[in-house]
């Protein structure tokens, strides 16, 4: 690449990054094994938080006989 093209990228990158506060995950690719570890554990994660949320709103229905 250009050296123009790639300080253009790097300027889009700093912005980008100093958002960082506003995700609930990061990932910090230097190394794809890892990342791809890190993707599928915040994944799994994210399913069990759903499946206890739905588990979670059947219990309170319930008792509330909604």
């Amino acid at each position: 690449d250009k050296k123009d093209e790639i300080n253009l990228r790097l300027s889009y990158a700093i912005k980008e990054i100093s958002h960082y506060k506003e995700y609930s995950y990061v990932l910090i690719n230097q190394n794809v094994q890892q990342t791809v570890n890190e993707i599928s554990e915040i994944i799994k994660t994210n399913l069990i938080i759903e499946k206890n949320k739905k588990l979670t709103e059947r219990k309170i229905k319930s008792l509330i006989n909604i």
